[in-house]
Parts: structure tokens; sequence; C-alpha cells
């Protein structure tokens, strides 16, 4: 779902009217602060905020799944040991922005959360394109 904002600040009011459009459509969950640009624009306490505007229902309804980017491995195990408290039944964890880790990175990258948490982690993996290519491919 994307983060919606007005006057640079979490417009929590539109939040609100789109989980509510969400809530009645066929949907098993919904991640909040995903990779559309909001969990990279806000703050550390702005996720909470997108969770408290959450209404209750939704919460017990679907799987509610919070997005955590960065490249910073180990911030993002920290990052999730503050939010562990937080009603929700997951984490999306992105692949490092514009830092090209091998395979075995990635993988220490979403292994380090899981090790902090119980709860289940959706890996977002992003072709890095043309760079990601096999040097012995042909063009």
């Amino acid at each position: 779902m994307i983060t919606p904002f007005l006057d640079n600040a979490l417009d929590e009011a539109s939040l609100v009217r789109l989980i509510r459009h969400y809530a009645n459509q066929p949907m098993d969950g919904l991640v909040l602060a995903g990779t559309t640009g909001g969990s990279l624009t806000l703050d550390d306490s702005k996720p909470s905020d997108c969770l408290s505007s959450a209404p209750g229902r939704w919460l017990t309804r679907c799987s509610l799944y919070l997005g955590l980017p960065g490249s910073d491995t180990a911030e993002l195990a920290k990052q999730l040991e503050r939010i562990a408290g937080w009603p929700i039944n997951g984490y999306l964890v992105t692949c490092p922005y514009y830092t090209r880790r091998p395979q075995d990175g990635l993988f220490q990258h979403v292994s380090a959360p899981a090790e902090r948490t119980e709860r289940p982690i959706i890996i977002y993996n992003f072709p890095y394109g043309p760079a990601s290519i096999s040097p012995t491919t042909p063009f």
C-alpha cells in the first residue's frame, strides 16, 4: 500500500481511508511503509504512527507487515529489536539499495534480522539489471 503524505508529513486520515478501502477487498494482507517510498521517507517514529492509525478490525482480519528497508544490516537488526512489541504479523525486508552485494552478502543481510524475530519475513529482492548479468553472457 502507498504511504500517503500531506505537507511533508504522514497523512493519517488518508491512511485510514486506504486501509478501510483495502479491508473490504479480497486480500490476505497488507504492507505498511513498504517499497513505494514511504519507508524511506518516514523517520523512525512514523511507522508506529502508521500502525496506530490502522483500524483495529484490520489488524485482526488480515496479515499486516511492516516494510524495513535499508543497507545497514546491523541497524536493520537493531530496528527489529526496537519494534518487537508492535502489533504486526511480520516484516518486508528489502535487499540493500545501491550496494550490490554478492549472494552471500544478501543472505547475511536478511538472515541477521530473521535471527532476531519469530515473525515471518518477506524478502523483497529486485534484480540489479544489466550489472547482474554474468560477464560471460553475450550481449
